[in-house]
């Protein structure tokens, strides 16, 4: 198995819209969908250019082929903070992809943007997140109504 972070490629897209379609987050992909998630990969694959960009979104590839990805946003350069994010195919729940993939991001942003604590959040019944972000060091650091909130001090070097 060769687990892999990545910048997205233009030509990611069909990829990308079958994640959609396999988590159930359209039953199928239409003009105005196709339209809209293209003007997403534009901007994404322009954010890699920038210095000191929004957010920033790589890819999870397991064997060559896109999984899902991993976000780091809200990225506030003053405070040293920022919020991630991640989503993967539902055919690739429980196998260990996700935390494997968000140990090499966390390492890879912690670098980057040397944040001093990264924030997270995941619906309140999402058990699985939320023990993903437990084995990658988070603490719970509050519970909302529907909403969990992590976090985790990081070391800059």
């Amino acid at each position: 198995m060769d687990l892999k972070l990545r910048e997205y490629d233009k030509k990611d897209l069909d990829r990308h819209l079958e994640l959609f379609v396999m988590n159930g987050i359209c039953q199928e992909i239409n003009e105005k969908i196709r339209k809209h998630e293209g003007r997403w990969l534009k901007k994404v694959i322009k954010n890699y250019k920038k210095e000191k960009p929004d957010f920033y979104i790589l890819a999870i590839n397991l064997n060559g082929k896109l999984i899902g990805n991993l976000i780091a946003e809200k990225i506030n350069y003053r405070n040293k903070t920022l919020e991630f994010g991640f989503w993967i195919g539902k055919d690739y729940w429980g196998k260990g992809y996700t935390t494997r993939a968000l140990n090499l991001f966390l390492k890879k942003i912690t670098r980057k943007f040397k944040p001093l604590k990264i924030y997270a959040h995941c619906k309140r019944n999402n058990i699985a997140s939320g023990r993903v972000l437990e084995k990658a060091g988070f603490n719970l650091e509050s519970e909302k109504k529907n909403m969990k909130t992590y976090s985790k001090l990081t070391q800059c070097y």
